[in-house]
């Protein structure tokens, strides 16, 4: 990689780290009320006065604060610099249909899948299996959340085997990024200790019944 190259690459880390840190900063000042102070009744409406933000831009980062705040795992994983600012706005838009119990968990697995270095490709594809799996689990006419529970339960399983999958197929290798300057560190497979359970994990009383559950008959009397 030409010199040039090493430079573009972290300054692609630098902005991972800063937006992380510039998030948890607002989200320091927002939940204070700060804005406030100045006469400012929200953070974006102070960013556009106090910081010469425009208005679309003020509203995308009072966003990106909120998303951080409600993903500690993405918050963190953007500091070290372990996925990229492009990552984890893909992440948030790929996953924003999702209700929020599958949503964080699903957040949660994309994130572990990025930084043992799955593609944007291998991300789009586990969000979709996510997206599809919830959709698949909304039988007509059943309002009563009991099944989801265990559909969602099914579901995190089956997107951590996605997930393992999508790193394995890497040749067993997955490139894990560090902060300094064109330093790359190459970590097989089976010397981490990866999150992602093995399909026999997956066997379990929770995912048999998103397939086995039946509504209970009612006594005869």
């Amino acid at each position: 990689m030409p010199p040039v190259g090493l430079v573009l690459r972290s300054l692609g880390e630098i902005e991972a780290t800063f937006t992380a840190a510039h998030a948890a900063v607002l989200a320091r000042f927002d939940a204070v009320g700060a804005h406030d102070g100045d006469g400012y009744g929200t953070s974006a409406a102070w960013l556009m006065a106090m910081a010469a933000m425009t208005r679309p831009d003020a509203k995308a980062t009072a966003w990106r604060m909120r998303l951080l705040r409600g993903h500690p795992e993405m918050a963190g994983a953007l500091a070290d610099a372990d996925i990229s600012k492009s990552q984890a706005l893909a992440i948030a838009k790929w996953t924003k249909k999702l209700p929020a119990e599958l949503r964080a968990e699903t957040v949660k697995i994309l994130v572990q899948a990025a930084t043992a270095g799955a593609s944007l490709d291998d991300l789009r594809m586990i969000a979709a299996v996510a997206l599809e799996r919830w959709r698949a689990s909304r039988p007509d006419g059943d309002e009563d959340g009991f099944d989801d529970r265990y559909v969602q339960a099914g579901t995190s399983c089956e997107l951590r085997q996605q997930a393992g999958l999508a790193t394995a197929d890497r040749g067993g290798v997955a490139w894990h990024q560090r902060a300094e300057v064109g330093k790359r560190e190459t970590i097989t497979m089976r010397d981490q200790q990866s999150p992602m359970p093995s399909p026999r994990a997956c066997t379990s009383p929770a995912r048999n019944r998103v397939h086995s559950h039946s509504p209970p008959t009612a006594r005869a009397a």
